[in-house]
């Protein structure tokens, strides 16, 4: 597997925006994030490799020019948030390097889940990047990175399965997410499927479809990337290798307990 940079940005408060100034306003706002997330990365070598609203992800052979761009980038919002108001530009980027597996047009792998934990946790104009970036950067002369310190970012230790509250029917963690959601035949617990579990789950799209099996001891996940996987409930270790089925984005359990899809 050949080794490539990734770089991952999203529009902070973009939900609250949605829901304060109306969908129109929303998608203008995605709009222009989109136009400038792909010209920030192909004038600096890169490709800007999938859209999902207010969130870009943007590929790169070169680790130096997957940082340059993603400064540029920054420039380019505030620029354009400060020319209009009405667009809240306000953005946080996260960047890894690493090999990973070309999956049905997108990607799968250790960097891409860290480029997505580093954007999840970048304030609004930030650009976080993992330890490896900045060694492979650090000769850059143009480029200047601070040094924040050691985090723990939750990547694929954190199981995408919630334990459910009988008394108030709450879940932690919660998080935003849209697809599959299934809870297990004890009741006990909630999993959650969708892009934003997605690169924890090492789909590279969506989780479309989740499903736990008779006795909650696993669940399968399908994505729109064609893979499936079996997962233990209670860990949230993936069990074995992805099954590829093409064009299977749904799954099921037999009664006896086999996945299908």
């Amino acid at each position: 597997m050949n080794v490539r940079t990734f770089v991952i940005a999203d529009v902070r408060g973009y939900t609250r925006f949605t829901r304060e100034s109306g969908d129109a306003s929303a998608a203008r706002l995605a709009d222009t994030f989109a136009d400038l997330a792909r010209d920030a990365a192909a004038a600096r070598g890169g490709e800007m490799l999938e859209l999902r609203g207010d969130e870009a992800l943007s590929i790169f052979s070169s680790p130096a020019q997957a940082v340059r761009a993603a400064i540029e980038f920054q420039v380019l919002c505030a620029e354009e948030y400060a020319s209009d108001p009405t667009l809240p530009l306000t953005v946080g980027v996260g960047i890894d390097a690493g090999e990973a597996l070309p999956v049905q047009g997108g990607f799968r792998g250790a960097a891409l889940n860290m480029a997505a934990r580093l954007c999840s946790n970048a304030g609004a104009g930030q650009v976080l990047v993992s330890r490896r970036i900045a060694d492979l950067v650090a000769e850059e002369p143009d480029i200047h990175l601070e040094d924040r310190g050691e985090a723990t970012l939750k990547l694929d230790s954190w199981p995408p399965v919630g334990r459910l509250d009988q008394a108030d029917g709450s879940v932690e963690p919660t998080v935003p997410f849209t697809g599959g959601v299934d809870v297990s035949p004890d009741g006990s617990l909630l999993a959650l499927g969708g892009w934003a579990r997605a690169p924890l789950l090492a789909h590279a799209a969506v989780v479309a479809s989740l499903n736990f099996n008779p006795d909650g001891t696993t669940f399968a996940t399908s994505g729109v990337d064609g893979l499936t996987y079996l997962w233990d409930a209670e860990t949230g270790r993936s069990l074995g290798t992805p099954f590829d089925g093409r064009d299977a984005v749904m799954n099921a359990f037999s009664i006896d307990g086999r996945p299908c899809t």
